[in-house]
């Protein structure tokens, strides 16, 4: 018997989801708590695959099935949570995952449960939700040949000094091209900070060339001023690649529940900059000010030795992150195996 069955929607391609749970998987692989990971298509293949597998604690990824199927789920009397990746922000953009969302929690079985990756949000539900909701923060946990160290390894002096030495400076938006993430308001701090030293923006084309926002954001993009260059969209492994390449990395969204783009940076000793919804960054202008992420962008790369310190300060901040992160969710990992024991 495993003592996780991890399920989560296959869209046939790689999404935040995904991620999320090939890192909480490697925390379970070396902490040996037992798991399996079954991606379904649809209703039929989710329940399928629960019937198919001797599992304590079943740990849906997303609200990605109808209400009649999670009750016949929960019907089976296996301890089951409900794991949301998403802000509550996000959710009500999500095409029907606000709605099902609060239909799912208001369910009442001894059985079901809630984990969120957003601590202040976790404290808001508790007030006016029954069901046990748990925080259980994203971990990051990058692939590994051997699970007898989690520890993350120190960027060199030369790597974060070559970085600095590329002109010009080379500034990563890379995320989803949506609303939320804020793209032309950084674009115009770009703008102008580009009027003091010379920048080049890195963005990623979405899977869908035809959407509204991506169109309008390539049309933006051409009347600046500094160079812009659209990557394929690619597996994380290969993004990774390109992250190595850049010298800040940016993402001043509106809500976040763990940028693991700006952790990748950090982890790399890339100075990063981010909105208050994502704390450990480096900088943390107004979402809302272009000139006040400018002037946090200009002040990373006014010289090398401040530039050093700061992407020193990057790897230590998100070697923070991963450590506090990993034990909290484990926490909550052995919560959830007590619960079902005990049923």
């Amino acid at each position: 018997m495993i003592d996780f069955l991890l399920l989560y929607c296959d869209y046939g391609i790689e999404t935040g989801v995904t991620v999320s749970v090939g890192h909480l998987s490697r925390l379970m692989s070396h902490y040996r708590i037992s798991y399996k990971i079954i991606p379904y298509k649809n209703d039929s293949e989710l329940l399928h695959a629960i019937k198919s597998e001797d599992a304590y604690v079943i740990m849906l990824h997303g609200p990605s099935f109808s209400k009649d199927t999670l009750k016949k789920i929960l019907e089976q009397g296996k301890e089951t949570t409900l794991a949301i990746h998403s802000t509550i922000a996000f959710l009500q953009v999500e095409e029907g995952a606000f709605n099902r969302t609060f239909d799912y929690l208001n369910m009442k079985y001894d059985n079901w449960s809630m984990c969120n990756p957003d601590l202040a949000q976790v404290e808001g539900f508790r007030t006016y939700l029954d069901l046990p909701i748990y925080y259980l923060p994203n971990t990051y946990n990058p692939t590994i040949e051997k699970f007898d160290n989690l520890d993350l390894k120190s960027p060199s002096i030369y790597e974060m000094e070559k970085r600095y030495s590329n002109r010009p400076f080379k500034i990563s938006v890379f995320c989803s091209l949506i609303p939320f993430k804020n793209i032309p308001t950084q674009m115009t701090a770009l703008s102008i900070a580009n009027k003091y030293a010379a920048l080049e923006l890195h963005l990623l084309k979405p899977n869908n060339l035809k959407s509204n926002v991506y169109t309008f954001i390539k049309r933006i993009s051409e009347m600046f001023k500094y160079k812009t260059i659209w990557h394929d969209s690619c597996p994380n492994q290969e993004l990774l690649k390109l992250v190595s390449e850049m010298t800040i990395g940016m993402q001043v969204s509106y809500t976040e529940t763990l940028s693991y783009i700006l952790l990748e940076h950090m982890i790399m000793g890339i100075p990063t900059i981010g909105s208050s919804a994502i704390p450990f960054a480096i900088k943390n202008p107004k979402f809302n000010d272009p000139l006040d992420i400018s002037n946090a962008l200009l002040d990373i790369i006014s010289n090398e030795n401040t530039y050093l310190k700061y992407a020193q300060e990057a790897f230590e901040k998100a070697s923070q992150v991963k450590a506090e992160n990993d034990k909290n969710a484990l926490e909550v990992l052995n919560i959830l195996l007590n619960r079902a024991k005990s049923l």
